[in-house]
């Protein structure tokens, strides 16, 4: 489960507000606002908004609220009745508190604890406790070390946390820390090749994305859903031209490309806001968006190549520019391969259905 990053921002004072606006930026999902803030201080439509209320009759005036917090369950128990969404907050500085809090069984959207001791056992009890119900447990936090904790105790963590610091190292760090926690491991395999072959002309498609991509990522592109190779970024030196490093020389549009979520997608199927994976040399990746593709007629050049008795095509433009990756990570223009040579790609259980991996015999040649 993708975890939630708020930040309190309703601590903040008026000279302090810019915070609120680097915190969004970076991915915090969820702003707590004081009512003084509501009007003065713009938040992202994309960014859910929550704020302390003390009584019911207060509801009416905050029409655009996502999120109530109260103190009070009785308060929360109305809030639930009018299908709002609640969050209870609570502070837990002994065993009686932390009781409380893990005896609560109203239906409430969010529990958000803030704990007196550094300590992460009272929050372990309470998820024990909670583990069957809906609710989401929010523990309030001032350091990104706290918080990463927090979300990994007892291997499932708190739904998230909420960051109430004014220091902008801890907003960033945490933003950091989530993304590279939110990063997915690809299987990368040694495929040697076995066959180089020059095709007349076709279409075939950059993929250019929202992202800047490193010099070792990529995104793994092939002919059927058995596997694809890793084909390098134009981030690499261009003699004639700028490097272009959001943008990868795919391939045919009738080629995979592998996205988020096990999802493999046809390249003409692809369009501005797709979501797809840069993929490094160690297999780490991260989703990035899609801007544009763009497809243009040029020569082909077809690559076969075999991982144990998985055979691993991909069709890419005929040039030396484009450029896969070797086992030690540097970018080999495809016009110097011959078989023989090993080249990094991703193998896969074939079968697909518009993208799903699906349980069936499909034979792909």
């Amino acid at each position: 489960m993708k975890k939630e990053l708020w930040f309190d921002g309703s601590v903040l004072s008026p000279e302090e507000t810019g915070l609120i606006t680097d915190a969004t930026n970076r991915g915090y999902t969820t702003v707590i606002l004081n009512k003084n803030q509501l009007k003065k201080v713009k938040v992202s439509n994309r960014v859910k908004k929550a704020i302390r209320i003390s009584s019911i009759e207060e509801v009416e005036k905050f029409d655009k609220i996502d999120i109530f917090i109260v103190d009070n369950l009785s308060m929360a128990e109305q809030l639930i009745n009018m299908n709002k969404c609640t969050a209870y907050y609570t502070t837990v500085n002994d065993r009686e508190n932390m009781e409380k809090a893990a005896d609560i069984r109203i239906p409430l959207n969010y529990l958000i604890i803030e704990f007196q001791d550094t300590t992460n056992i009272p929050l372990e009890l309470i998820l024990a406790k909670l583990q069957n119900d809906k609710v989401k447990v929010m523990k309030v936090v001032n350091e990104s070390s706290d918080a990463i904790v927090a979300m990994g105790v007892m291997e499932v963590g708190s739904a998230g946390v909420i960051m109430k610091s004014k220091n902008i190292h801890e907003i960033v760090n945490l933003s950091n820390e989530i993304i590279k926690k939110e990063m997915k491991k690809m299987d990368l395999v040694e495929c040697e090749v076995v066959e180089i072959k020059h095709l007349e002309l076709g279409e075939r498609a950059c993929l250019d994305s929202t992202s800047i991509m490193s010099k070792t990522e990529g995104m793994i592109v092939g002919c059927t859903s058995s596997g694809g190779l890793l084909i390098c970024s134009e981030v690499h030196y261009l003699p004639y031209m700028n490097t272009r490093p959001f943008r990868v020389n795919a391939g045919t549009i009738s080629s995979y490309v592998w996205g988020p979520n096990n999802i493999v997608e046809y390249i003409s199927d692809l369009e501005a806001g797709s979501k797809l994976l840069a993929v490094d040399i160690n297999g780490d990746s991260r989703t990035v968006n899609v801007a544009r593709v763009k497809s243009e007629v040029r020569p082909l050049i077809l690559i076969v190549t075999r991982y144990k008795d998985v055979e691993i095509k991909a069709i890419m433009q005929d040039d030396w520019h484009m450029r896969v990756f070797s086992p030690e990570g540097k970018a080999v223009n495809i016009t110097d391969l011959k078989p023989g040579d090993k080249v990094m790609g991703h193998c896969s259980e074939p079968g697909r259905h518009v993208g799903i991996k699906i349980s069936e015999t499909i034979i792909e040649k």
